[in-house]
């Protein structure tokens, strides 16, 4: 009895030790588990539903009711008369959208918009609008390796042959999808961002275990991949990657992780060749990075990952930052846990900042995700991705488009919106969209 004792004993500890290693350092058996313990994080906190009952969680995951994707909004925030926006196939459990459309003062042009759009057919989606303001195209989208009640598209662009890139948070694959929503390839995870470079060739996206990854949009294959400790590493000069460190433990190094990693990167964007005159002391190809746990925006060479300038501070667990043609960089400051988000601009040349637009004027705030987009006629859109709205606003302040997701107009609740672009008229190649068959 002894003998099988210490037997029990040392097979116990051996597996403790094993089960220790696997999750510290990534060995056998930790690929095995590694789905299933990304189902049950998904079960418990997907996308930021932090607020979301385990029975509102177990109605959605049964497909009766998407409270994952469900926030609440006051029914007009910029104070526009919003008209009812017919949806084509529309599940019925879910509200017409609302919009508003200045032709005078907004940008002239399509705009494209991703989220969670509840189709008849499909929970995941995009809208095109036309200039005048009418959806004129959708695509319906889902991972086919995964439940989509349970996941978000979240990383998204487009090319002028009106096909789609599309990535998903807690989703298990990232695809092309074309004009009529055919899959032209299927890949590896990608999530939070997707963005092409200037010739249309290639695109950044984030991958799995805090990868940066450049991929070829023609196959989907990757043609660079590197990490955020990659970079960590080639600047030990600099210290700003170890703030999520904990130096408790001396024996070995720990990491705070906020369910998004060590320091939850969510965005990059190239520097385009078109705008490289204006950014004297960076290179084009060189590439801004948000990491949101750190509150920090970096700009880094991909050829050598030196980083070559950032921003500590200046915004909030912020989103998408974009590099524009005077020089400055714009982002999305989600400013969590306060009253309201803004779009800041940053001057990287003496990191002064300025408030581009501010939300505290135009009912707008949301805590996590949210992109925008300066356009060429100085108006700004934004995805105030919480508030399940997208607007567009002038310089000085005046909102000119908006977009309600609505789900239930009495109850005030509205779908979760990923990411809106604005394309210019002239943006597709084709003469006349091809028919797709339904």
């Amino acid at each position: 009895m002894k003998y099988a004792f210490t037997i029990l004993y040392f097979v116990a500890v051996t597996f403790g030790l094993w089960g220790f290693a696997a999750g510290r350092y990534e060995v056998f058996p930790y690929r095995l588990f590694r789905d299933a313990v990304r189902e049950i994080e998904a079960f418990l906190s997907q996308a930021g539903a932090d607020k979301t009952s385990v029975a509102e969680k177990l109605l959605n995951d049964a497909g009766l009711k998407p409270y994952r994707h469900l926030r609440n909004i006051t029914p007009s925030p910029s104070g526009q008369s919003l008209r009812t926006q017919a949806l084509p196939d529309r599940s019925l459990r879910r509200a017409e959208p609302t919009m508003y459309l200045d032709d005078v003062r907004a940008q002239r042009g399509y705009r494209l918009l991703l989220g969670v759009l509840d189709f008849d057919s499909s929970l995941h989606g995009a809208l095109l609008f036309s200039p005048s303001g009418e959806i004129v195209h959708t695509w319906k989208i889902a991972d086919p390796h995964a439940t989509a009640e349970n996941i978000f598209p979240h990383g998204f662009d487009v090319l002028p042959d009106g096909s789609i890139l599309v990535g998903f948070d807690m989703g298990k694959s990232s695809m092309r999808l074309d004009w009529c929503g055919k899959q032209v390839w299927i890949r590896d995870v990608f999530h939070h961002s997707i963005t092409l470079t200037e010739d249309r060739k290639f695109a950044w996206a984030l991958g799995d275990l805090g990868s940066l990854v450049m991929f070829d949009v023609i196959d989907g294959l990757p043609i660079r991949k590197f990490s955020v400790e990659d970079i960590m590493n080639a600047n030990q000069h600099l210290d700003l990657f170890g703030v999520r460190q904990n130096d408790d433990n001396f024996d070995m190094i720990e990491w705070v992780d906020d369910g998004g990693g060590r320091w939850h990167e969510n965005d990059l964007e190239a520097l385009p060749d078109s705008m490289a005159q204006a950014f004297p002391d960076f290179e084009r190809g060189d590439l801004a990075l948000s990491l949101r746990s750190l509150n920090l925006v970096l700009v880094i060479s991909p050829a050598t990952l030196q980083v070559k300038w950032w921003s500590f501070g200046q915004v909030r667990r912020q989103h998408d930052p974009d590099w524009q043609s005077d020089g400055t960089i714009t982002v999305f400051d989600n400013n969590s846990g306060r009253a309201a988000s803004r779009i800041v601009r940053i001057d990287p040349r003496n990191s002064r900042q300025s408030v581009l637009v501010d939300g505290a004027k135009l009912g707008f705030a949301s805590r996590i995700r949210g992109k925008h987009q300066v356009l060429p006629n100085g108006n700004v859109l934004v995805t105030s991705s919480e508030q399940g709205r997208v607007f567009e606003v002038t310089p000085d302040g005046e909102v000119v488009f908006d977009f309600i997701n609505h789900y239930d107009v009495d109850a005030r609740e509205v779908l979760v919106l990923s990411e809106a672009k604005w394309l210019p008229e002239d943006f597709f190649t084709f003469q006349a969209a091809p028919v797709c068959a339904h």
